[in-house]
């Protein structure tokens, strides 16, 4: 419009600049390009030149122009005129033009600050490339400006959301309906996945329709939201599966969740709760009482209990339940509901319902317990006496009349005690008061132990009796060895009643077994009358024999195997029978038992290696060649079995027995053709075996056996049956023996006698009874057992016999008139802590725990546990059978410190050298039991002992040289303390000869003594290893 509105002032003239200028400005306005040409001419450079060619001045820039003075009539005038105006003009546009540029300027980077910075991920897609990106889509695809640029967008679609992604992409771009927002997965270049939200926008591009897109990286939210869902599906399960009843509620208790517990608690289907009221399955009481406790929790926000409601079932019976409520709000805070824990308690109300009749009725019996337990000590009280009385009067020279009498009182005797028993047994367990003993004990002892007390019947009747254990059977246990016995009593008791002859066979093998639970299977064989098939079932019912005419027969109340079923299934197991009639009857049961702890310590025989002895065993019963060929070979010995006489001097003659010469012969004595002794006799005879040493078994035991086993060179004699610790003990004691080839010792035949006699003479026993009878039993079974015995009638009197002398062993009556047995128990442990604190504690003090064993005819659980913790150490119930008695005392007898240390000075101390054994200068297992099987602290004393000893010796060398025999004296003595706390026996035994030597003064025989204590010290020291 200017150079229209100059050309009109101008005229003609401006004919040659009109183009040039109307470009000029054109290029200005139009961004800086000259249109139709690549130069950069401006408007300056146009006006310049014109200013040249018509002889005017330059134009600077951004400078006035400055017109020349021109003169009317000048040629030009009109074009200056015309300069000037479009002067102004250009000035004013210029100017705004430059205010345009500047603002656009200031919003580019206004509006490029805000995409760049903007949390979105900003992208133009234009023909499915993408032409535009902020920082933040980099991030994204973890790529860079240039790698992006104009590449495919789909490229970094995950690949099973491509299509779909593509699909609302194409109807987003045909007008189509699709949704303006969407998410789906990429991958970066990294080939992570990414959950991304994204909303398009078309917008015009250069003329073309392309894509704005915003996407959003969702991949934290989605996964916090998938961990949250798999939270609340993990809590709704939980809340759906447990046992208790949980419930939600709108504000008008209509149900709106609730989980299985619910359904089953009320009866109702989930469909038919869904939406029911809670006042619909509750009672109105129950109702109100829940209403007022919504309320009060609605109020007060806090969550509360009921304790008692009661609720109808679908079928209209009724269940007591306690419950929970709690207020429940949404997002915002606002109470919609209530929710809770509903509790069955039916259940734990029947039960406490009928502890509280167990309690009343336990009220009720224990007049009828105290009257039982008075029962059977009234009863056992004079049986007691009777059987004691008989045993003692069959020892004694009676008439054969007078015999059959005697055995006829004393075997009725038995029989009603062990009707009393059974009735008394039988009373408790219908009472439910029958409780299981967890005490250790070891299963070898116990069997052989029951086997040893059937041993006379079996011979009278002239039947084998034989017991094996398993070798892989564990022997330390723990359990009730009460209760396992009397089922094996049992048993074998009816085995033997129904057997006339043949075999008892008592077996124990391994069932199964877990770290630290074990079930054996136990087993009573005999070759008796049998039981028909249809009788089997029913022989262990209550009063419930095979047959009718048994009773008569062979008698007995029928108790005996339903106890045993009982007592069975109290101890994890099962009972039954296998039996063929006429041919005899197998009865066996389960138990399952626990380990003993890894520091238990075997009680068994010295743990000396035999595995180099060979071993010739003759018997004609297969059986009891199995267990003793078990026996030997669970040694490690080379064990090799004849089934006679003959076949045994067959063996010994072969040529590879001469070549390696059996080391000992265990033979039966009662054999056809060919006895033990006729064996014996014909070894004796040949040159080349008569040296090898023999034990003769035998079931009969008769009167004269043992000097005839002197007079024929039998070293070792043993009634049957053999236990496997007794049969060990006579191997290694025979073993010991030096073999007189011309005239045999008539005193080294070693029996079970001999093994326990020595032992008997050194143990001093306190018998506190106040019934003479009991007092005659007792103490004549003790003193003619070899023990020492001394009476107290009442408690007071036995307090003042301990307070008198030094006891190994205490037999304490529980019932005694002055001072019961109890209560003397009780002060005689108070009178050893006291004098212990008063005087030390040298490990040979006479005021070291004495064994108190209980005396008492009450048989009813409980009186065990209160003997023991009373502060007595075992219990023996009345009436006193004499192996039972013996039993007993020989068990705690055996441990006492006092026999161990008295019995011990009577030993030889010198080595004896055996032909296959080394003796451990070390008695470990006494070692073991006087620590507690803590191996690491018997180390220790060993170390310093040890040392100390080393020094010693030296100085009784000294002390010999310089004639000090007091010196000699107290180092022997420190020595034989110090040996005797480790139990390096002989050790001690050797010092305590030293020790004496030095008492006397004359101490020409110590240099000798002290060689061979020295000598005994040293088989110490490299026995232990310590230098």
């Amino acid at each position: 419009q200017v150079l229209e509105d100059a050309t009109v002032q101008a005229g003609p003239s401006l004919d040659i600049i009109d183009k040039d200028l109307s470009n000029a400005v054109k290029y200005q306005v139009s961004g800086g390009k000259e249109p139709g040409s690549s130069g950069s001419a401006t408007i300056q450079s146009y006006v310049n030149e014109l200013l040249d060619f018509i002889g005017g001045i330059k134009w600077e820039n951004d400078g006035p122009i400055e017109v020349p003075d021109v003169k009317e009539g000048h040629p030009f005038k009109d074009v200056f005129n015309a300069i000037e105006l479009i002067k102004y003009d250009l000035d004013e546009l210029l100017q705004k033009h430059r205010q345009a540029e500047e603002a656009v300027r200031k919003s580019e980077r206004k509006y490029r600050s805000v995409v760049d910075n903007a949390k979105e991920a900003i992208a133009v897609i234009h023909g499915g490339s993408l032409q535009y990106a902020n920082d933040k889509l980099f991030e994204l695809v973890g790529s860079e400006y240039g790698e992006i640029i104009n590449t495919s967008f789909v490229d970094y679609i995950h690949p099973d959301d491509r299509d779909r992604v593509k699909d609302l992409y194409e109807r987003r771009l045909k007008g189509e309906d699709a949704p303006e927002e969407y998410s789906f997965r990429i991958v970066d270049a990294h080939g992570c996945e990414k959950m991304v939200d994204i909303s398009a926008v078309l917008v015009d591009w250069g003329g073309d329709i392309a894509t704005l897109v915003f996407l959003n990286d969702i991949t934290e939210r989605v996964n916090s939201q998938r961990e949250l869902k798999k939270g609340e599906e993990k809590y709704r399960n939980i809340l759906i599966n447990m046992e208790e009843s949980y419930y939600e509620v709108d504000l008008e208790g209509n149900l709106v969740f609730f989980n299985d517990a619910v359904c089953r608690m009320l009866g109702y289907t989930r469909d038919e709760l869904r939406g029911m009221n809670y006042k619909r399955f509750m009672v109105d009481d129950s109702s109100s009482r829940v209403y007022e406790t919504f309320a009060r929790v609605y109020a007060s926000g806090q969550p509360s209990k009921v304790p008692d409601w009661e609720v109808v079932q679908k079928d209209g019976s009724r269940r007591s339940a306690e419950g929970s409520v709690a207020l429940v709000r949404n997002s915002d805070g606002v109470p919609v509901g209530f929710s809770g824990i509903i509790r069955d308690t039916t259940e734990m109300r029947l039960a406490e319902k009928m502890r509280e009749d167990k309690i009343k009725a336990e009220a009720e019996n224990r007049s009828k317990t105290d009257f039982l337990a008075n029962m059977s000590h009234e009863i056992r009280t004079p049986l007691n006496g009777i059987i004691g009385m008989t045993e003692l009067a069959m020892d004694t020279s009676l008439d054969e009349n007078q015999k059959d009498i005697i055995y006829a009182i004393n075997r009725e005797s038995e029989i009603l005690l062990g009707l009393i028993n059974d009735i008394l047994d039988f009373s408790k367990i219908e009472a439910e008061r029958y409780e299981l003993e967890e005490i250790p004990f070891d299963l070898r002892v116990l069997i052989e132990d029951l086997a040893g007390s059937f041993a006379i019947r079996s011979e009278k009747k002239g039947l084998e009796l034989i017991s094996f254990l398993a070798p892989d059977v564990t022997s330390l246990l723990v359990g009730d060895p009460g209760r396992l016995r009397q089922v094996l009593a049992n048993l074998v008791g009816n085995a033997m009643k129904f057997t006339e002859q043949g075999e008892v066979f008592i077996k124990a093998e391994l069932q199964q077994e877990t770290r630290d639970k074990i079930c054996i299977r136990f087993s009573v064989r005999d070759t008796g009358i049998g039981i028909p098939r249809d009788k089997q079932e029913k022989i262990f019912d209550i009063f419930t024999q095979a047959d009718g005419s048994m009773t008569r027969k062979y008698g007995g109340t029928g108790l005996g195997l339903a106890i045993s079923k009982e007592l069975t299934q109290l101890m994890g197991g099962e009972i039954g029978v296998e039996s063929e009639e006429g041919v005899g009857s197998t009865f066996w049961f389960t138990a399952v038992f626990s380990r003993q702890g890894k520091n238990a310590c075997p009680k068994s025989a010295e743990n000396i290696d035999i595995s180099a002895l060979k071993v010739l065993v003759v018997d004609d019963n297969e059986t009891n060649r199995l267990i003793l060929m078990e026996y030997l070979q669970s040694w490690g010995c080379l064990a090799v079995e004849a089934p006679d006489g003959e076949g045994a001097i067959a063996v010994l003659r072969a040529p590879v027995a001469l070549r390696e010469r059996f080391d000992i012969i265990i033979s039966d004595y009662q054999m056809p053709e060919m006895t033990g002794f006729d064996l014996a006799r014909e070894i004796r005879k040949i040159e080349s075996l008569k040296r090898i040493p023999m034990i003769i078994l035998t079931s009969v035991g008769n009167i004269g056996e043992g000097k005839r086993c002197r007079e024929i060179g039998i070293q070792g004699y043993l009634t049957k049956p053999t236990r496997r610790n007794e049969l060990r003990k006579v191997i290694l004691s025979v073993l010991g023996l030096p073999f007189e080839e011309d005239s045999p010792d008539t005193s080294t035949l070693i029996t079970r006698h001999t093994l326990a006699e020595e032992t008997r003479n050194n143990v001093q026993i306190l018998l506190a009874e106040d019934y003479p009878t009991n007092q005659q039993v007792a103490m004549r079974h003790l003193e003619k057992a070899g023990y020492n015995v001394d009476l107290a009638e009442n408690g007071a009197q036995a307090l003042a016999a301990c307070k008198r002398k030094q006891y190994d062993l205490v037999l304490m009556d529980i019932q005694m008139p002055v001072m019961d047995g109890y209560e003397a128990t009780r002060k005689i442990r108070e009178l050893e802590g006291r004098l212990r604190n008063e005087i030390g504690t040298d490990k040979s003090s006479r005021f070291n725990r004495i064994p108190v064993i209980a005396m008492t005819a009450h048989a009813i659980h409980g009186f065990r546990e209160k003997c023991l913790e009373m502060g007595m150490d075992d219990y023996i119930s009345k009436p006193l059978h004499r192996k039972e008695l013996i039993e007993m005392v020989d068990k705690w007898a055996m441990t006492s410190e006092s026999f161990e240390a008295a019995s011990e000075t009577h030993k030889e101390y010198a080595v004896q050298e055996a032909s296959v054994m080394d003796y451990t200068p070390i008695n470990y297992k006494k070692a073991m039991d006087e620590y507690d099987c803590d191996k690491d602290f018997l180390l220790e004393l060993l170390e310093v002992f040890i040392r100390n000893v080393r020094d010693q010796i030296d100085t009784m060398r000294k002390a010999i040289a310089e004639n000090d025999s007091e010196k000699i004296r107290t180092e022997a003595h420190s020595i034989k303390g110090g040996a005797a706390n480790i139990c390096a026996e002989r050790l001690s035994a050797v010092a305590y000869d030293l020790e004496e030597i030095g008492k006397s003064g004359n101490i020409e025989t110590a240099s000798k003594v002290l060689d061979t204590l020295e000598k005994e010290f040293h088989l110490l020291e490299d026995h232990a290893g310590i230098q």
